[in-house]
């Protein structure tokens, strides 16, 4: 009797050890099946088009885009950006003064939206290049206008960069270095704009007769 118990225990043992087998056997094979044909991860990008046709596709796109250079409107535009931006250190100072700021955020949040206010300004020479269409017959008339708002508009970044060192007139207030180190980055990025604007002035008759050239070709 005891032989047999200990008979029946191996047959359901091998039983047993037969579907383990089987079951280690098939998971292997559909992992390697699985591997096989997995699909790469991170497929290869390849364009058919070459650089020259890209560039053209841009150049066309520019040409798409590009509005006609009208001088009136953009000194009015500029002058309303250049305005919000000299009011932005009254403004932080009035947020110090009257209604209790930290003076950090006040210079953090004025001087983000003064900057905001001139970037345009320090993107002329992309407009100068291929944002705007000038008329081919009065090429020295816009030269002229050109100029005009180039100076304005570093004339108008000049100002604003000394306004922003309204936080060391202001009386009472104690200089903190994290408003010190804000005031030096707003004014490093003023700067910036700067070299852009005198880069677009020294180039400037350059750029117009290349803006033609290509809109009226």
């Amino acid at each position: 009797m005891f032989d047999n118990q200990i008979r029946r225990n191996a047959r359901e043992g091998y039983k047993a050890g037969d579907k383990f087998l089987f079951l280690s056997l098939l998971s292997e094979l559909l992992l390697v099946d699985s591997i096989r044909n997995k699909p790469p991860r991170y497929p290869s990008y390849s364009s058919n088009k070459s650089l020259k046709e890209m560039e053209e596709e841009i150049a066309e796109f520019e040409k798409r885009w590009a509005k006609p250079f009208k001088y009136r409107q953009t000194i009015v535009l500029y002058s309303i950006l250049i305005v919000i931006a000299f009011a932005m250190p009254f403004l932080g100072g009035y947020l110090y003064l009257q209604a209790d700021w930290w003076m950090f955020f006040c210079v953090l949040l004025c001087g983000v939206i003064e900057l905001l206010c001139l970037l345009p300004l320090s993107l002329l020479n992309d407009k100068i290049k291929s944002g705007w269409k000038f008329d081919p017959n009065d090429v020295d008339m816009t030269i002229k206008q050109i100029r005009i708002i180039i100076w304005y508009s570093i004339t108008g970044v000049t100002i604003a960069a000394l306004l922003s060192c309204y936080p060391f007139i202001i009386p009472h207030y104690k200089e903190n270095l994290l408003v010190i180190l804000l005031v030096a980055f707003i004014l490093i990025i003023h700067i910036g704009y700067l070299c852009e604007l005198i880069g677009a002035l020294k180039n400037v008759d350059k750029s117009i007769k290349s803006n033609i050239s290509r809109y009226n070709n």
